[in-house]
């Protein structure tokens, strides 16, 4: 069990992950800590490398308005951690430090399945163990990003077109096993909203990640070739995943025959999409009337898109905005922000390890 001191350099830390910038006041206060616990706490952690202080700010008041709080972030040569995108037909890998700075991305174009997907994330990692040296920082897990049906709880996957899993399929302790590190699941859409999520300087606690997949429908699968249609939801301020954590698999609701289609697309025309602007037309009315019911059903601040294809998130962007305000009933003005997210699966890997992050403070193994 975790004494005091630990408890609080792990609460102060992960409040700086959280929200960078703090001050030794901001984070006695936010963490309901008594001032002198945190100045004890922030100056272990300085002397021990993990919080550096940032310049303070000055300005023409500063000699009358007394001493100014200087902030404080996390070391980004604190630790690392990697994130694992996988999708179909490829692979991104993004280490990034444990205050959540993306230090360096490599894609992979391979075919990942259940059958290899333990052997290549080995290999992943095993090939980023052979570019580091004693000097580089320590690297503290591996989060993977996938998409299909994951449950968060026991780290199995239910259900994955992706990895061509239709049992409920586990590898991440056998990964453990291997490389004796914490290894997180995450399914694709989340990832996204975790990248979001944190940090969280502008305090969202409730919005709607879009994740849009346009370059897999080029891809010949045998199970599937279409779109992919994801949504990350962020509620109170953390992941929604819901009773059976399967939160976000979107289908249509004008879908009414039972059938593999997300929308009313058949798969040839999803396969034309890119290139035929009525199909892209039709497509984009009917997500937007989806998510602009959602939006003002469940009262988010914010809507993130993002797609691996810029052009139609920005189109998609302006229509949701448009029917959020035909979809509300009320003549009282709302307003919810819609945005695109710069998307690749930089995002989807980033977000993969902010979970991992988040693990590693709720374990207590972070600061060791």
């Amino acid at each position: 069990m975790m004494g005091n001191k630990e408890k609080n350099a792990t609460k102060i830390c992960k409040e700086l992950w959280l929200h960078p910038f703090e001050s030794r006041i901001e984070l006695s206060k936010n963490l309901k800590l008594d001032k002198s616990t945190v100045t004890s706490e922030v100056a272990k952690l300085i002397k021990d490398n993990i919080i550096i202080e940032l310049p303070k700010e000055i300005d023409d008041n500063s000699l009358s308005s007394g001493r100014k709080p200087i902030p404080l972030i996390l070391n980004k040569e604190f630790g690392v951690v990697l994130g694992i995108a996988i999708q179909v037909g490829s692979c991104t890998v993004s280490e990034v430090s444990l205050s959540g700075l993306v230090i360096e991305s490599k894609e992979y174009f391979l075919n990942i399945t259940k059958e290899n997907i333990k052997e290549e994330v080995l290999r992943i990692y095993n090939e980023f163990l052979f570019t580091r040296t004693k000097n580089d920082p320590k690297c503290y897990g591996l989060g993977i990003g996938v998409g299909g049906l994951i449950d968060y709880r026991n780290n199995t996957i239910k259900y994955s077109v992706t990895l061509d899993v239709e049992q409920e399929f586990s590898f991440i302790e056998e990964i453990e096993k291997e490389t004796k590190l914490v290894v997180t699941l995450e399914n694709n859409a989340n990832c996204c909203a975790w990248s979001k999520l944190v940090p969280n300087n502008d305090s969202l606690s409730d919005f709607i990640f879009v994740l849009l997949e346009f370059k897999q429908a080029l891809i010949p699968h045998k199970k599937y070739g279409g779109i992919g249609v994801g949504l990350g939801f962020v509620i109170d301020g953390k992941i929604h995943y819901g009773v059976n954590s399967y939160s976000g698999e979107f289908r249509s609701c004008f879908c009414k025959e039972k059938n593999e289609n997300q929308t009313l697309l058949s798969k040839e025309e999803e396969k034309r999409v890119l290139e035929d602007s009525e199909i892209m037309a039709r497509f984009i009315a009917e997500i937007s009337a989806n998510i602009a019911s959602l939006a003002n059903t469940l009262d988010v601040s914010c809507i993130y898109i993002g797609s691996d294809i810029e052009k139609p998130a920005n189109i998609l962007s302006s229509k949701i905005e448009k029917d959020i305000n035909n979809n509300w009933l009320f003549p009282v003005e709302k307003k919810i922000k819609v945005t695109c997210s710069s998307f690749g699966t930089n995002t989807i890997a980033l977000g993969a390890a902010q979970k991992l992050i988040n693990e590693l403070f709720s374990l207590g193994l972070l600061p060791e």
